[in-house]
């Protein structure tokens, strides 16, 4: 007998992907999923007297890992690697030839901040294009993990062409979404991201099995596209 394919609405796609920013903007999630050795340092940048928290989990590497800008409820993430005397930053939404990024204005004001505190040597990651330009497109927690996950979603980005951004970014949460630490964490972190669905004000049957469930069997490229209208 074969199954009958769930079809996602377009709500549940839209619970699905604030629980998704939850978890992939959370300190620890981008420590687990990178590990010390590879670098995941966590860093909210302060234009306050141009200052930096350091919110690394213990034992973790600074060398390379996450910018973390706050604007009021909204944020913009993204990821920076100290290498060769220089501070490399890679901006999803940073602007270069003719595509201009959804949230290009959110870094700059904050350059002086990473100079201070880091090196006065900044240099933009430009490999990647500008992969943040589509409308519904917030994802930058994901687009910088990405990068700061290395070659396998290097891979992914760069098939990444003008026309093709959504799928290219489907492939890449589908991609974490295969990993067995995304299971494990979707398991043993259950209190928490049931406690973030009530916070979103999530009907009552999302929980942490149903994400993973979700996650892996029921969001396809088709429904994904719902975000992007």
């Amino acid at each position: 007998m074969s199954s009958v394919k769930v079809i996602a609405s377009e709500a549940d796609v839209v619970h699905w992907k604030n629980m998704w920013g939850d978890i992939l903007a959370d300190p620890d999630f981008r420590y687990w999923i990178l590990g010390k050795a590879e670098g995941a340092g966590y860093f909210d940048l302060i234009k306050t007297k141009n200052q930096v928290k350091n919110v690394t989990p213990e034992g973790g590497s600074v060398k390379k890992g996450t910018f973390y800008m706050k604007f009021g409820k909204l944020g913009h993430y993204v990821a920076y690697e100290m290498k060769n005397k220089k501070i490399q930053i890679f901006d999803s939404s940073h602007s270069t030839g003719d595509e201009r990024g959804k949230y290009s204005d959110c870094l700059p004001p904050f350059i002086p901040t990473i100079e201070k505190n880091f090196t006065p040597n900044v240099e933009f990651i430009e490999t990647f294009g500008t992969p943040q330009t589509l409308n519904g497109d917030s994802f930058c927690q994901t687009w910088s993990l990405a990068y700061l996950m290395g070659t396998p979603t290097h891979k992914i980005m760069k098939k990444m062409k003008s026309d093709n951004k959504i799928e290219v970014l489907y492939k890449i949460c589908k991609y974490i979404i295969g990993l067995p630490i995304f299971k494990k964490i979707c398991k043993e972190e259950s209190k928490w991201i049931n406690k973030n669905f009530k916070a979103n004000k999530a009907p009552k049957k999302w929980d942490s099995e149903l994400f993973l469930m979700f996650s892996r069997e029921i969001l396809d490229l088709e429904s994904f596209h719902y975000l992007f209208n």
